[in-house]
């Protein structure tokens, strides 16, 4: 069984990650939330100074840590857009420093980026397309790229815009659930376009290129673009919510940060490694996958 070091263990997806994975490796986790508890996951709960290197090479020599997962970071893109300083120092300059230590310990990184990389103008986007981040949260996302590219010998940078359950933690999937059980408006965006998929599908990903000495960027998403509007309604019809509380908007950049109208992602080339991935990247599987885990998931987390 390998070990694995998770920063940002008990955040939205880390808890997936312990949640799906708990078992499957022997995951050390940088636990910065005192009450957070274990709620029947296996895994070490341990404190780092992520802000020295040397600490973290340490850790990883002693520990025997084959695979470090980086999901420490700042997604608010308003927030980032206010707060660049503190943005920086958490996208960039934190995977510099994890960075250096993967690469003096020949340890695999595995680091989750972003589709607020590009401008929106294209209609789909591939591993290969230039970069043109119309926010600051995407700039410092693009930036922690080139530096884990230019660092790192094994890493697998992973693009993507992800869905899953979650305790006390706003996201899409909560806010639509949340809002149409409560008899509260949602308003989804009709104008702006995204390839979403179920963290379990990123997970399992991950852990396969892992597995197969895969290195490199790769986009992880469902088959076809659809707009934020058409998700919340696939997800208000499987959970079977109040569809008349689900109402269609458009996205108005004066209200907002700048944020492209189109974040669509390319699959193709994770296709060509996991050729049995295809079935599982067809958005209806992964939300029945996301409703059979539900219960479980709830179970487990109850405490938190």
């Amino acid at each position: 069984m390998k070990n694995v070091l998770l920063l940002g263990g008990t955040g939205l997806l880390g808890t997936n990650w312990l949640f799906l994975r708990d078992k499957k490796e022997n995951y050390f986790v940088n636990i910065h939330k005192k009450r957070f508890k274990r709620n029947n996951l296996r895994f070490n709960k341990i404190s780092i100074n992520l802000n020295n290197t040397n600490k973290i090479v340490e850790f990883i020599n002693k520990n025997k840590i084959s695979i470090l997962i980086n999901l420490i970071a700042i997604t608010d893109v308003d927030y980032c857009e206010k707060n660049k300083s503190k943005a920086f120092i958490t996208n960039v300059k934190l995977v510099k420093k994890v960075s250096d230590a993967c690469k003096k310990t020949n340890t695999t990184l595995i680091y989750i980026s972003t589709d607020q990389l590009f401008d929106g103008k294209k209609k789909i986007y591939t591993e290969k397309s230039k970069i043109s981040a119309l926010n600051y949260y995407g700039i410092t996302k693009s930036k922690a790229e080139m530096i884990i590219k230019k660092i790192c010998k094994k890493y697998i940078i992973l693009r993507s815009n992800f869905f899953c359950w979650s305790i006390n933690k706003k996201n899409l999937l909560s806010e639509i659930i949340d809002k149409l059980k409560n008899k509260e408006n949602f308003y989804g965006w009709e104008n702006v376009y995204f390839t979403p998929v179920y963290s379990k599908t990123l997970i399992d990903i991950a852990h396969y290129l892992e597995r197969n000495s895969k290195y490199g960027i790769f986009n992880v998403s469902c088959d076809n673009p659809l707009s934020k509007y058409l998700f919340a309604s696939i997800i208000t019809k499987k959970f079977s919510l109040n569809k008349s509380f689900l109402k269609k908007s458009l996205f108005n950049k004066k209200d907002f940060t700048k944020r492209p109208l189109n974040m669509s992602l390319n699959n193709a080339k994770i296709k060509r490694i996991m050729p049995g991935i295809k079935n599982t990247l067809q958005l209806n599987k992964q939300i029945k996958d996301l409703k059979n885990d539900k219960v479980k998931f709830m179970k487990v987390f109850k405490n938190v």
